[in-house]
């Protein structure tokens, strides 16, 4: 826990990063929603973790919301990706065909 409690800082960046760039990713309405939603609530995991480090990482409570907080961060990233990889085979499928 020590080692993330030293990365608090720039996890809280990497999240405050995320949920400003799914922010953007709605202005791209209908398109971005889901993308902005999963960036959004993601981000937010980060900014929990970094909350739950800089409560006092020695309690097993705040280790326990960090690691579910991880967790669902790294669910939602990889959903997030095999988003994107099935877009970007549709976009491909479509520029192949002419349309």
């Amino acid at each position: 826990m020590e080692i993330l409690a030293q990365a608090r800082g720039w996890i809280s960046f990497v999240g405050w990063l995320g949920i400003i760039a799914g922010a953007l990713g709605l202005l791209q309405f209908p398109e971005g929603t889901v993308i902005g939603i999963i960036g959004i609530i993601s981000g937010s995991f980060l900014v929990q973790t970094a909350s739950a480090l800089k409560a006092g990482h020695e309690k097993a409570e705040n280790e326990n919301d960090v690691g579910k907080n991880l967790k669902r961060y790294f669910i939602l990233q990889g959903i997030l990706a095999i988003v994107t990889i099935i877009l970007s085979i549709f976009a491909a499928i479509q520029i192949m065909s002419g349309g």
